[in-house]
């Protein structure tokens, strides 16, 4: 026993299994690449909006984004987060079915225990191993005090002003594990009763869209980017809001259970639902660019409409292409998702968000980051109009007096020619040292 406790800590077995393409029966391979694609988005938003905290000129900043059309995938990342929602409650449910037909049907046969705890043990001992790096009050004064929240997963249901701040983008762990935890309701209804399920799972999706068309109107809220910087700690990490992507995922990880079969597969949505879902994700994230440049303005109602439904619709986009392709529908979608190389990096997507922060080794990241690219395009730049450059204006002058001296066998010439390379030679090295005695002068 004690040797498989320390083999469990064996860096080159734990690397042969992250490294490993394969995959079992009844996996849907295109959850690995939904996983990265999404934690790269992810990545990229943060990456912005950690920043915009730091700057002295957002407005002038972002007057010229919201003329941008490309920026309206940084303005509306938060998306990417109700993608993991989805895939969340997209597995919890497929795996829960699948275990249940292994079983033979039998609810009293689950270990109700075992389904929280094997859950706690996945995602705690990574989860306090970064937060173990804050501990310190020097590098989140919140972490000394309020760490016990996060450990608990209930950071999220605290103001910012008590102290939610402790790692504050774990906000989506808490989030994730209280659904987690009220979600075998649902299970066994849709596993007793099928169609009482689904009213229920319906009539928490409308009471939370239903909430959040209420909390906007009544505060004022504008939509997307501006929407959420108004309330962060109201409306976005609180689970009433945003358990809308999660719910919506039950139904169809059923269809993905039954997905095997024939006329699972025959009732699937197709190429153009795939086509619809798509467009359905597009319209949500660069629908808002005539609104946030100012050239269309939306009266609070609407605004009020789009807080509410924006989040389900791209939760009902990702659930549509997710069944399409596990039924074999998705096409090209499908094969591109599927690809093995997003299974290891789909494994390393939790421990990647944990370790997503911004602070003083982020700003390090970006400036080696910066200085490799930018010494990269200078070397470039180098070989093409610098080097070759001075090489190509010196070479017409080295012919033209060769020509010279070839043509009138001139001891002149010959004299010429090579004082004309001396000249060119002891110029390009005064350059050099000029350029670089002036670099220290003015520093």
């Amino acid at each position: 026993l004690p040797l498989r406790l320390l083999l469990c800590f064996s860096v080159l077995t734990n690397a042969r299994k992250i490294a490993d393409v394969s995959h079992s029966e009844g996996t849907l391979t295109c959850v690995h690449g939904l996983r990265f694609l999404s934690m790269s988005w992810v990545i990229l938003g943060h990456t912005y909006y950690f920043a915009f905290g730091s700057l002295n000129n957002m407005g002038q900043l972002y007057a010229g984004w919201q003329n941008d059309w490309t920026f309206q995938v940084i303005a509306n990342a938060t998306v990417s987060v109700d993608s993991f929602f989805v895939l969340s409650g997209l597995l919890s449910t497929y795996l829960f079915f699948r275990e249940l037909q292994r079983m033979g049907g039998g609810l009293r046969k689950i270990n109700w225990l075992m389904f929280y705890v094997h859950r706690y043990w996945r995602l705690t001992p990574p989860y306090l191993l970064v937060m173990a790096t804050y501990a310190p009050a020097a590098i989140d004064p919140q972490c000394p005090t309020d760490w016990w929240k996060n450990a608990l997963y209930i950071n999220n249901l605290f103001s910012a002003e008590s102290g939610a701040g402790c790692m504050g983008w774990s906000w989506y762990l808490a989030n994730d594990m209280q659904f987690y935890i009220v979600s075998p309701m649902l299970f066994c209804l849709l596993a007793i009763k099928p169609a009482l399920g689904v009213g229920v799972t319906s009539a928490l999706l409308l009471a939370s869209v239903t909430a959040m068309g209420i909390h906007s109107t009544v505060n004022g809220l504008a939509v997307g980017f501006f929407g959420i910087a108004q309330e962060f700690s109201g409306i976005y990490i609180k689970p009433w809001f945003r358990a809308t992507p999660t719910w919506s995922a039950c139904c169809p990880a059923i269809c993905c259970t039954d997905s095997r079969s024939g006329a699972a597969a025959q009732q699937a949505p197709g190429g153009p639902a795939v086509a619809g879902g798509g467009r359905v994700a597009l319209s949500i994230v660069y629908g808002l660019y005539d609104v946030d440049g100012g050239r269309v303005k939306l009266s609070q109602n609407v605004a009020s409409l789009y807080n509410a439904v924006y989040r389900p619709l791209w939760a009902a986009a990702v659930g549509w292409v997710t069944i399409a392709c596990v039924t074999g529908n998705g096409g090209w979608v499908n094969s591109l998702l599927s690809q093995p190389l997003f299974a290891p990096l789909s494994r390393l997507t939790y421990c990647a968000y944990l370790a997503m922060v911004w602070d003083n080794f982020s700003v390090i990241h970006a400036f080696l980051g910066n200085c490799a690219l930018a010494y990269m395009a200078a070397f470039v730049a180098s070989l093409i109009g610098n080097s070759y450059g001075r090489s190509c204006m010196r070479y017409p002058l080295k012919t033209i007096l060769w020509q010279e001296v070839v043509a009138n066998n001139s001891l002149v010439a010959v004299a010429t020619f090579v004082t004309q390379l001396f000249k060119d030679s002891n110029a390009s090295d005064a350059t050099r040292r000029g350029d670089f005695g002036a670099t220290k002068r003015v520093t």
